[in-house]
């Protein structure tokens, strides 16, 4: 086969096993996915192993913001009485590292309060995520988190 043939061929099937293998979605298999896919607003689903996500007139939230030129996004966002805020990281390979979060202390009724500790606690507890169709399932020390778009 003559060079340039051979190239051609060679970046092409390149190209089309690149495209088989990785979809760009989920992470933590040896796929890539791209962290910013977490940007914008979420509401919490499910806390799979933890309390029931209380109805409460504001949705329980979390928004990813942009990250900053040192790698690390923003994060904010309601937990059932208050408001939150942290900073978080998050990488091709599915890894996110959320730290301290801080929140406004309004009091709430004690169901929702003891949501509230729950949600943050596993907010804190974040280890990895991955992407599919319908959300974001975030794996936590304490179980898995779903989040869905508003």
């Amino acid at each position: 086969m003559k060079p340039l043939r051979r190239s051609a061929v060679l970046l092409l099937g390149a190209a089309l096993l690149g495209a088989c293998a990785s979809n760009g979605q989920k992470a933590g298999d040896g796929n890539q996915v791209d962290p910013t896919v977490l940007r914008g607003e979420w509401y919490v689903s499910v806390l799979d192993g933890g309390p029931a996500v209380p109805q409460t007139p504001n949705p329980i939230s979390v928004v990813f913001e942009d990250e900053e030129l040192s790698g690390v996004g923003k994060l904010r966002g309601f937990s059932g009485v208050n408001r939150f805020f942290g900073a978080y990281t998050a990488t091709p390979t599915g890894t996110l590292e959320v730290g301290a979060v801080g929140s406004t202390r309004m009091a709430g009724p004690p169901d929702l309060q003891a949501f509230e500790t729950s949600f943050l606690k596993w907010l804190g507890h974040s280890q990895r995520f991955s992407v599919d169709a319908e959300g974001v399932t975030i794996v936590t020390s304490d179980g898995a988190m779903r989040l869905v778009r508003p």
